[in-house]
């Protein structure tokens, strides 16, 4: 990832390179990174990439989904933790 992402072209290395780097980027938690990625290729607009970057869309969509009910959860979980550190102690 951090030799190829910093050459990486849109316009010239195209869906299938960025498909890639969108996958690698999700697989680490790098949400951010991946929607960067697919911001850049949906700049080319190009019709015949629409679907796949819509499914990159979806799954960015779900994984951020998935990071603020984990946060608030652990959020949440660690305030009550606390609290009754509070009580006991």
């Amino acid at each position: 990832m951090k030799l190829a992402e910093p050459l990486f072209d849109a316009g010239v290395h195209g869906f299938e390179v960025g498909n890639n780097l969108i996958r690698a980027h999700l697989d680490l938690g790098h949400v951010e990174e991946a929607q960067r990625i697919v911001e850049a290729l949906y700049a080319q607009r190009r019709p015949d990439w629409k679907d796949g970057l819509n499914y990159w869309d979806t799954e960015i969509a779900k994984k951020t989904i998935v990071e603020q009910v984990c946060r608030a959860e652990c959020g949440a979980d660690r305030d009550v933790k606390h609290s009754r550190a509070g009580v006991a102690g």
